[in-house]
């Protein structure tokens, strides 16, 4: 699962996604992974609330994200979303992709902490 993850998330950037225009969201279990392809931890559970123009992603404290618990992502040039917060000394990007049953895409984490992940995941259930 772990190559198919970065195997997707490549698919998807050089294709610039593949979202559906209507509002999308719900609850996908995922996997984030460093750039070799080794999980950084167990899965987590994102929730993502959806509109025309943005997601808020909502996920427990913990892990690589940190007490990222919420964040806002607009919708992008490319029908993806994007959004960053600061959580005590970390920035945290996400950009993601959602197509049908399928979110792909990337975290960078910057300050106190230097790391770029890659992610994939399934709608949970």
């Amino acid at each position: 699962m772990r190559r198919a993850a970065l195997a997707a998330v490549a698919l998807l950037g050089a294709c610039g996604g593949g979202v559906d225009p209507a509002p999308v969201g719900g609850s996908f279990d995922v996997v984030l992974v460093t750039a070799e392809g080794e999980p950084v931890e167990h899965e987590e559970t994102w929730d993502l609330d959806c509109d025309d123009d943005a997601c808020t992603l909502r996920r427990d404290a913990g892990g690589a994200l940190g007490d990222a618990t919420e964040l806002r992502l607009a919708r992008v040039g490319g029908g993806g979303y994007s959004g960053e917060a600061r959580t005590g000394c970390t920035d945290v990007e996400v950009e993601l992709d959602i197509d049908g049953d399928v979110v792909v895409g990337s975290v960078a984490l910057g300050g106190c902490e230097d790391l770029t992940l890659g992610f994939s995941g399934s709608r949970a259930g």
